[in-house]
């Protein structure tokens, strides 16, 4: 049996029981990767220039435009959305828009509000009191 490339005995899970716990979660933990509860909401720097690329895309400007207006290389700001949508990715558990994960990055009640609730991260088409009233 091999464990990130180093050879187990046989019998590997009689070797993860002889280890304590701590050990054991270390292992778990490197096997199955960061848990939801390990990450992080989205973040991005207020001093870097992704903040202010963020901002232009939430306030509704085209990743072009705004990489002209802050003479930016479109390359580097494709490389800041896919690092972000992957950061949001890991936290939600599921793909989320740019713009959406720029949002939750730069609003920091909303990003206080995914903390505590860990809900849905897009809102709900429908308000769901009115999906209840419907269904009465």
């Amino acid at each position: 049996m091999r464990y990130n490339g180093v050879s187990q005995p046989a019998g590997g899970s009689a070797f993860l029981e002889q280890l304590s716990p701590f050990h054991q979660l270390l292992i778990s933990a490197s096997l199955f990767g960061p848990t939801q509860t390990d990450l992080a909401p989205p973040r991005i720097s207020r001093r870097s220039s992704h903040y202010r690329f963020a901002l232009l895309v939430v306030a509704g400007y085209s990743y072009d435009e705004s990489c002209c207006q802050l003479a930016i290389n479109p390359r580097t700001a494709e490389r800041w959305r896919t690092c972000l949508r992957k950061q949001a990715a890991g936290y939600f558990g599921r793909a989320v828009t740019y713009e959406y994960a720029a949002r939750v990055a730069l609003d920091g009640e909303l990003r206080r509000l995914c903390e505590s609730v860990r809900g849905t991260p897009q809102p709900a088409a429908e308000n769901p009191c009115t999906v209840v009233n419907r269904a009465e």
